[in-house]
């Protein structure tokens, strides 16, 4: 079962935001949460993963692969 929605964040200080569900489906209740958030942890762990996404999660099975390719 697939429902469509919209997520807001809105900044409200500087590590907090806002999230908010918006635009769901009839009967289906709004959710609301305040959350701290480091944008900038948040950013560089991202664009860590954008250059290499299977690198950081991998490292070990990268570490096994690479020993038996050596063989």
């Amino acid at each position: 079962m697939a429902q469509e929605f919209y997520i807001s964040v809105t900044p409200v200080a500087r590590n907090d935001y806002l999230v908010r569900t918006e635009k769901v489906a009839p009967g289906v209740p709004l959710a609301e949460e305040l959350v701290t958030w480091s944008i900038s942890d948040w950013l560089a762990t991202a664009e860590q993963l954008m250059n290499d996404p299977l690198e950081s999660l991998l490292q070990e099975g990268t570490n096994i692969h690479r020993s038996r390719a050596e063989k």
